[in-house]
């Protein structure tokens, strides 16, 4: 089966063909590689309130008072660096390419 890319607006449509049977509203991330564009779905993330899984972590230690205050703060002030170090690693052990995949099976 053949599908053709759409202009719909300001943005290019692909079909998905009905028998696969994804549902209306489920999201993907669209991957570019060099065989084509690989879309992989993408799991509803539950939102989260990190303010109170730190809280709770903290407390699950047997921190109160002023030691759990500080240890909040102290906390806090280091997720911007963790979340950096998080996507850098992340995007270091990026899918490889086909090539490298049949590469490494050898």
């Amino acid at each position: 089966m053949l599908t053709a890319v759409r202009k719909q607006g300001n943005s290019l449509t692909l079909t998905v063909p009905k028998d696969f049977g994804i549902p209306v509203g489920v999201k993907t991330r669209p991957e570019l590689r060099d065989d084509g564009i690989f879309y992989r779905f993408q799991e509803p993330a539950e939102p989260q309130d990190i303010d109170t899984a730190i809280l709770r972590n903290l407390v699950d230690q047997g921190l109160t008072g002023s030691r759990l205050v500080d240890e909040f703060e102290a906390t806090k002030a280091k997720l911007p660096a963790a979340l950096t170090r998080l996507v850098t690693e992340t995007l270091a052990n990026a899918p490889m390419s086909r090539e490298a995949f049949d590469a490494a099976i050898q």
